[in-house]
Order: structure tokens, then C-alpha cells, then sequence
């Protein structure tokens, strides 16, 4: 018998206007976000791309 373990993570970033965005990603990403982090996020349409958080050079991405 064969078992598949699916993981589905999920962040959800608060932008200026206080709106919040739920946007799925890979675990890796999840694990490397906090909360209070702030930064430039980009997306396009309701997928992911990135997160830079100020003052930092470090770049998550999907």
C-alpha cells in the first residue's frame, strides 16, 4: 500500500490599505516568513511571486 502526504500552505499578507491577501506556497516559503515581517510583495492575479522584505536582499520566491 502506497501513501501520499499533500502539504497545502497558505500566507496571508495585511497590504497598506488593510486589505488582506491569502496566497498559496510551497512550505519552504511558509517556514521563511513571520509575522510582522514587512516588505514589497508581487503577484499577478491571485498567484504569488515574491516577497522582499525591506532591507534585506533576500528575495522569497515561488
Amino acid at each position: 500500500m502506497t501513501s501520499i502526504i499533500f502539504r497545502i500552505h497558505y500566507i496571508t499578507f495585511e497590504v497598506e490599505s488593510g486589505d488582506r491577501m491569502e496566497f498559496q506556497v510551497t512550505g519552504e516559503e511558509s517556514g521563511m516568513l513571520v509575522e510582522g515581517d514587512q516588505g514589497k510583495l508581487t503577484f499577478r492575479g491571485t498567484r504569488y511571486k515574491g516577497f522582499q522584505r525591506y532591507g534585506s536582499k533576500q528575495t522569497v520566491r515561488d
